[in-house]
């Protein structure tokens, strides 16, 4: 491979990583981050309070533990110099925590802020549906009642006023394809006051999903930091321990 090959190629990749880092690239957009919210490492955030207090707490509890001994050590020692039962500069923390556990923690609240942001600026719909072809067959059969469906269309419409804007600056095609599947939707409404077709609500539908993915762009980026950033500190945990484990089973050698 050659050195122009290799520069392109680097190339793309920062231009890559730029653009989902800016929010604009299909791969940060909200289904994606949905993906990465469920992958089995966010399991470990579950351990975060307790780690959080065991940190936090830690001098306070080394102190106690401290204090407690010292008074079982007056107790059955009252005749014996304070000196000779406790130095009291030995009342200090000595909870010596290791870098991998503060590493593991700010792995862990990095994971943890994401996920508190995600549930706070992610559209309910892609905490509900997994995909927009699961969106389109729980949403299709309700919006076939007209009521509904004008309902719906008002809905949108405020969010295309909302979103839109942001949106159109670097994925006009989403917009204008919302725009177009909302006018047929419209004009099917004023045509037909009964059942609508089928056809233009799943175009409709699949519209509003690919508009949706790429709305809050930067907080769909600062998620995606955070949760970036937590797992390669796992992941530097998981390698850093695989290597002392290789390491040790070989010394044994």
């Amino acid at each position: 491979m050659s050195f122009t090959m290799i520069f392109g190629k680097a190339v793309s990749i920062v231009r890559g990583t730029v653009s989902i880092v800016r929010g604009t690239d299909s791969r940060s957009g909200w289904e994606y981050l949905r993906r990465i919210r469920r992958s089995p490492v966010f399991g470990s955030i579950v351990f975060f309070p307790i780690l959080s207090a065991l940190l936090t707490l830690g001098e306070q509890l080394s102190n106690t533990f401290d204090l407690i001994a010292f008074h079982f050590s007056t107790a059955s020692n009252q005749s014996a110099p304070i000196s000779e039962i406790c130095d009291p500069s030995s009342l200090q923390p000595n909870f010596d925590f290791p870098l991998r556990l503060h590493i593991f923690y700010w792995s862990l609240f990095s994971l943890f802020l994401g996920t508190v942001i995600y549930t706070a600026r992610c559209p309910d719909m892609f905490i509900r549906y997994g995909s927009k072809f699961d969106y389109a067959s729980g949403e299709t059969e309700i919006l076939r009642h007209p009521a509904f469906a004008r309902r719906t269309l008002e809905f949108v419409d405020g969010r295309l006023a909302d979103f839109g804007p942001a949106v159109n600056s670097f994925a006009p095609k989403v917009v204008d394809d919302l725009r177009m599947a909302s006018r047929k939707l419209s004009r099917e409404l004023d045509r037909n006051n009964g059942a609508i077709d089928p056809i233009f609500i799943t175009e409709f539908i699949s519209a509003h999903w690919s508009f949706m993915n790429r709305a809050r762009r930067f907080s769909r980026a600062l998620i995606q930091i955070l949760y970036y950033l937590g797992i390669i500190l796992i992941g530097v945990l998981v390698f850093c321990t695989a290597y002392d484990i290789f390491m040790a089973y070989f010394s044994e050698e």
